[in-house]
Parts: structure tokens; sequence; C-alpha cells
């Protein structure tokens, strides 16, 4: 009896970590496609991908929602030039990951270029048959 509850928890063990490595690659691919499409100025895939209830904080304590955050983009006071992630890790609980790392930002804020090295936290929910951006939590590192 105890070898065969062995080798049970020893599968579901090793089925969840599949389960977990799937779905934390998916979230990667979730957020490489967020930062082409914000470096590219693609905010119909923007519309798509941030959740209806984005809270997103950047490193300056700004508070954005999707709308505001959208417009900023749209209206080009807000310019991403490039994100560089590094240092990721993802951890998936059910529907919801939660993404730290770090981050190089190229952006051009108000006409004046900036370059932030960032430790951030983010949050993708999997909604609607895919991963949406949720949350974004921003510190500027020294």
């Amino acid at each position: 009896m105890k070898p065969l509850l062995f080798v049970t928890l020893v599968l579901l063990t090793l089925t969840t970590s599949r389960a977990d490595d799937a779905r934390a690659s998916e979230v990667l691919a979730a957020e490489r496609a967020r930062i082409n499409a914000l470096i590219a100025d693609d905010f119909d895939a923007l519309e798509q991908i941030f959740a209806d209830d984005l809270i997103y904080v950047h490193s300056n304590t700004k508070i954005d929602s999707k709308a505001s955050f959208l417009d900023s983009l749209r209206s080009k006071r807000l310019k991403y030039k490039s994100l560089t992630h590094s240092d990721q890790r993802v951890r998936c609980y059910g529907d919801t990951a939660i993404l730290t790392g770090q981050t190089n930002v190229i952006s051009i804020s108000d006409g004046k270029e900036n370059l932030h090295r960032l430790r951030f936290t983010l949050v993708y929910v999997f909604e609607k048959g895919r991963w949406r951006f949720t949350t974004w939590q921003s510190t500027r590192l020294p």
C-alpha cells in the first residue's frame, strides 16, 4: 500500500510541475506579446491584452487604469522604446500568475527620454480563453 501511495504522489507532483511549467511558459509568452505591442504602439492588441480592471502603478507612483494608460500611449505622452526583462520568476495559482523580475525600460514621457532600471511585480489572470494583464507595480533600482 505504501509503495502505491508513494508512486501516486510522485506522479501527481510531476504532472502538477509540468502543468505549472506549461502555464508559466504561456504567461511569459503573453508578457512578450505585451512588450511587443507596447513598443509597436499596437493599441488593438493592448486592448485585448489588458484586463478591463487593469491597475498600473508606475515607478513614480502614478496610477493608471486601462483607459488612462491607453490614453497616455495613444496621445504619445508616453512611448515605450524598449523593455528588457531579466531575473524573471513566474508563480501560478490556478488561473492567476504572478511574474516578478527586473527590467530596463527606455521610454519617452512628455517629450523626455528616460532610462529606468526597475524591480517589478505583475499579475496575469486567465480569462476569456487567454492570459490578461491585470496589475503592474514597479520600483526604481539605484
